[in-house]
């Protein structure tokens, strides 16, 4: 049981009426979905070679070698995330924007999802639908990056708006391009 869970579990069970099983089964399933996955033992060569540049920053190497395993195993997310993060961070934002649109069809409130997406549509001058995604976004164990989401999306209302350059450059200093295993929520 983690500190979270003993600190605000009887809070949020008394508010949520929910027992303590149900509480540690959420958790459980949380930590399962930034759990890394396990390669079986007959992964090819060229698989385990993308998921270590993955590792080491190769963004590129990984991006490429990453598109198939994701290909063969469309159910693996943990897999989908870390493809759709390099896509991102190589510049090729449609493809990211396409992975990210694909991991929220199967998983809708993946708050990591949301957030590059946000800025990969963003990226590719789709501002309104980046704040539509973005109106979605809420994380309260990143408070300072959701603030800054919102601040964005404030912004966005005034009669000048921030160009997208700065809305980016804003919340990706806030998120640090943190990775999926990074970020938490």
């Amino acid at each position: 049981m983690s500190r979270r869970t003993l600190l605000f579990g009887p809070l949020r069970r008394l508010r949520e009426n929910v027992s303590v099983e149900e509480v540690e089964e959420r958790e459980a399933l949380r930590a399962a979905k930034t759990a890394p996955e396990p390669l079986a033992d007959d992964t090819p060569e060229e698989i385990r070679a993308a998921f270590k540049a993955y590792d080491e920053g190769d963004y590129e190497t990984a991006a490429n070698g990453l598109v198939p395993y994701c290909r063969q195993f469309p159910t693996r997310m943990n897999a989908a995330r870390k493809l759709a993060y390099a896509l991102y961070r190589c510049g090729r934002f449609i493809q990211a924007r396409v992975e990210f649109e694909r991991i929220l069809r199967s998983e809708k409130d993946d708050n990591f999802a949301k957030l590059y997406l946000g800025l990969a549509l963003l990226q590719t001058g789709k501002t309104e639908k980046a704040l539509a995604t973005w109106r979605g976004y809420q994380n309260l164990e990143e408070i300072p990056l959701t603030r800054e989401i919102n601040v964005q999306l404030g912004l966005c209302e005034l009669p000048e708006p921030p160009a997208p350059t700065d809305i980016i450059a804003a919340v990706e200093s806030a998120c640090g391009l943190r990775r999926p295993e990074e970020l938490n929520g």
